[in-house]
């Protein structure tokens, strides 16, 4: 998700190519780890190379639990993935990172990367100028620069034509790479040496809190761990009298933005880099950094662009800043050094690098971050399973507890770009880069159990937020400001699942106050709703007027119903009831002639069925596709889905599932449309948005809008089938291995999906406080609901679950027949025990009454 807006999917074409090419380079299955029979902890587990390649989009680098600070390997992959499990070289280790996000996420960190150099010294990355690094990107800004009648010309030509020009333009950018090269007076023929160093997976490790690799062409061993708001480095080097650090200060940053670099002395070192969005100059946030080594540096000096500074101290400008020291050093002796980093000031950084780690002991900081880990992970424990059953589990749980980031500095200092001030904290921490649209489905529901009380402290984040720039964040709130990425309105959607659990350490008037506002009011584009006023007075988005409009009107529906249930629970019947009145917004959209939800356009009338591929039509501020092809997903923002097509995005009315079976005419119906979803063609129209391989007929478990669906044959009498498909896709789209991730974890979407399907449920509809059931994957699993709940513990239990014993018998609920096919979240809360007796075939007639159903809005409407 968050792509770059215009050309994301012919750019993703390119992207496949280049992924194949390099696929013979993978030894699949590869883990890091311990050998996991020998493990003791459940921190032996955690593999952080699972996703690291193909679609996953991690880092396997150190970090703890919400950290600043994500002290990983990059290794030339562009923004976010900057660590690609195929590459065969590391550029240098950088300090923060996302986790999961799309390659084309509309922010860059991996601020202040670190490389230590042995021999001649380079303050450039090969990447720089390497041929084929520099044609890439320069094709995919050739790609953003197409007009749209260039756009729709290559949307509508046949895929392998498609390829085969981008082939084409990639092979002209090379040409003039090369040519570009020479006139700078280097042989395009040969490979330029940078200060990055070729590694070799099997001298690398990654563990919770703590990353290793041998960098090959130096012979350094670098090691790193992290506390939350500061990276510790440890380099064992060679004997040589030609050692070096660099500090790459602008390393990965958009261009043009300011940096500045100090060497106050032989051991210490401060700076700063300005980042942004990308493509959005006008917002910059500083990335401050302290760093100081262990021993005194020989001699030191800076750069700036491509002038070398031996000796000169400082340095600033906007095109490639940086600083390096000198060492001589004895074989294996060890440098050692620190960096903290701050959005605040210089003065922040340093505060936070004295207060987490005041001395030199590598060691104990690494153990620290692996019994911090160790800790939150003992929060499930399971008994039965396959050892890549419980590395996939302990891997979601851990890549699912690493963002939001704390944002505050030790004394609880920030910034705030919503009014341009420092504001400090009362006792807790602030937290930025929330991916709501991905993580309102199943990350946060999940915190609700495992961090109940940092959801409390997130949901008072958003009420700052709230007070400061005069809105709730909508979809994505990246480096602490708005942003007009993804669609929705999902921190109504986190508030109300939280309040209605019981979670309420937070002005609730307050917080209901400024759903309300969201939720009514028209504001600004980047900070309210897309099309509200069309949505309130039409009753959906109309296609003619408002990007992805089919989506938007869809996910509105929800997020009304959700600001209903949070209204009727404080006692607002008359917003009840207008909210509940919107929420069926959706049953505007349903054409039931095609069974699909369709676009409409402004004047009432639906957008025409394509009978040959669709043109854009482009008016005063607006662009959109001239026509509906249910198997067309094409390119924003021109498109009527978000990163879906109709198929896909027909199950999204989560709150009302049986609404959507009324409309479908019967149970059997809806069923018989689910069997298709899974069952027909995975083929698209138009340009590939979603590879084969995170695929099942048209569901694509890589994308978020279906997360749901698998566990939808429950509402219609058909539980066996949510069954086997829950079973299918855990077997099937989750491996323990570096592709072991079918699609973009999402900061911890796609991993909490896994987590609660072990379990054997799902929140399908958070806010409504009930969970459907799938099919258990463990022998045994305990959900420890810790302090916040009073210490209760909830288990599952699966008796005679196997590979292939997935389909549920029977069940009981604290010793009691149980026939439903959801539990409710008391259920949870109060502690318990659901037991499960597994078979290999299917019961066709447990949980198969309609009283059996998970609850839907339409059971209850007034």
């Amino acid at each position: 998700m968050k792509k770059k807006e215009s050309t994301k999917t012919l750019k993703n074409s390119f992207y496949y190519l280049s992924a194949f090419l390099v696929l013979a380079l993978i030894v699949l299955g590869c883990l890091k780890n311990k050998e996991q029979s020998n493990a003791t902890e459940l921190v032996d587990y955690v593999d952080p190379f699972i996703g690291t390649y193909k679609e996953g989009h991690t880092f396997p680098g150190a970090c703890l639990p919400f950290g600043m600070v994500q002290l990983s390997p990059d290794n030339g992959y562009r923004g976010v993935k900057a660590y690609n499990y195929a590459k065969t070289s590391i550029l240098g280790f950088s300090h923060t990172h996302l986790s999961g996000t799309g390659p084309y996420t509309l922010t860059n960190y991996n601020n202040i990367l670190v490389m230590p150099v042995v021999g001649e010294l380079k303050t450039f990355p090969a990447t720089l100028k390497d041929p084929d690094d520099v044609a890439k990107r320069n094709l995919e800004n050739r790609l953003d620069e197409l007009s749209v009648e260039e756009q729709q010309k290559m949307e509508r030509m046949p895929a392998d034509e498609r390829k085969k020009k981008i082939s084409l333009l990639l092979k002209e950018e090379k040409q003039k790479a090369k040519d570009n090269l020479a006139k700078a007076g280097y042989d395009p023929t040969k490979p330029v040496k940078g200060y990055e160093s070729g590694y070799s997976h099997d001298e690398e490790e990654a563990s919770p809190g703590y990353y290793a690799v041998s960098l090959k062409d130096y012979n350094v061993k670098a090691e790193m761990t992290t506390t939350m708001r500061a990276g510790f480095h440890r380099y064992t080097f060679p004997e040589t009298q030609n050692g070096h650090i660099i500090i790459d200060v602008t390393h990965s940053i958009t261009p043009g933005r300011e940096a500045w670099v100090k060497i106050l002395n032989n051991r210490q070192v401060e700076g700063y880099i300005v980042g942004d969005m990308e493509d959005n100059h006008s917002r910059p946030l500083k990335c401050y950094f302290f760093a100081e080594f262990n021993k005194a540096f020989s001699s030191s000096g800076t750069w700036n662009g491509e002038e070398v500074r031996h000796g000169v101290n400082e340095s600033s400008g906007t095109n490639r800043v940086g600083a390096f020291v000198n060492y001589s050093t004895s074989a294996g002796e060890q440098i050692l050094l620190k960096v903290g980093i701050s959005y605040v000031s210089i003065e922040g950084a340093k505060n936070n690098l004295n207060t987490e780690i005041p001395d030199w002991d590598f060691d104990r900081i690494r153990n620290e971050a692996r019994n911090i880990w160790n800790k939150k992970l003992n929060k499930i424990a399971v008994k039965g399973g396959t050892e890549g059953q419980k590395t996939s589990l302990y891997t979601s749980v851990y890549h699912s507890l690493m963002f939001p980031r704390t944002f505050s500095d030790v004394d609880g200092s920030y910034y705030s770009h919503f009014d341009n001030t420092i504001h400090k904290t009362n006792g807790r921490p602030y937290y930025v880069d929330f991916s709501l649209w991905d993580t309102y489905r199943a990350q946060h529901p999940l915190m609700t159990y495992l961090e109940p009380e940092r959801q409390n402290e997130m949901i008072n984040t958003f009420l700052d937020m709230y007070d400061q720039g005069g809105r709730l964040p909508l979809y994505v709130s990246y480096k602490n400001y708005y942003m007009k990425v993804m669609i929705g309105d999902h921190a109504t959607s986190v508030i109300a699942d939280s309040y209605r659990k019981g979670l309420r350490d937070y002005d609730i008037e307050k917080a209901y106050a400024a759903m309300r506002k969201n939720a009514m009011k028209s504001g600004a584009k980047e900070n309210s709703r897309t099309g509200l006023d069309y949505y309130i007075n039409l009753g959906y988005l109309p296609a003619d007027k408002v990007r992805e409009s089919v989506s938007v009107t869809l996910e509105y529906s929800y997020d009304d119903w959700c600001l209903a249930e949070m209204a009727k629970a404080l006692g607002k019947k008359g917003d009840y009831l207008a909210f509940s009145k919107r929420a069926r917004s959706y049953e505007n959209l349903y054409d039931a002639s095609r069974g699909l939800m369709r676009p409409k356009k402004a004047d009432g009338s639906w957008l025409e069925m394509c009978d040959e591929l669709p043109t854009i039509i482009k008016t005063e501020g607006h662009q959109y596709y001239s026509c509906f092809d249910p198997l067309w997903v094409g390119v924003s923002p021109s498109r009527h889905y978000t990163e879906s097509n109709a198929w896909q995005y027909l199950w999204h009315i989560p709150h009302d599932i049986q609404g959507l079976i009324n409309l479908m005419g019967s149970r059997e119906e809806f069923c018989n449309k689910l069997d298709t979803l899974f069952t027909m063609t995975p083929d698209e129209t138009g340009p590939e948005y979603a590879p084969l391989y995170s695929k099942i007929g048209q569901y694509v478990h890589g994308n978020e809008p279906v997360h749901h669906v698998g566990y939808l044959y429950n509402y219609a009498g058909q539980p066996w089938k949510t069954q086997m498909r829950i079973h299918q896709i855990m077997k099937q789209k989750y491996l323990a291995a570096p592709d072991g991730l079918c699609g973009n974890d999402d900061m911890g979407q796609m991993s909490a999906w896994y987590i609660f399907s072990a379990m054997g449920f799902y929140p399908v509809a958070p806010a409504q406080n009930v969970y459907a059931i799938g099919t258990p994957l463990f022998e045994e699993l305990t959900l420890d609901l810790g302090a916040y709940y009073g210490g209760k513990k909830f288990t599952v239990k699966a008796k005679g679950v196997s590979e292939d014993n997935f389909y549920i018998q029977s069940a009981t609920l604290n010793g009691k027949a149980y026939t439903k096919t959801y539990i409710s979240h008391d259920d949870i809360a109060n502690g318990g025990t659901l037991v499960f007796e597994m078979g290999p075939t299917p019961n066709n007639q447990w949980g198969i009454h309609p009283e059996d159903a998970p609850p839907s809005m339409s059971d209850n409407y007034e």
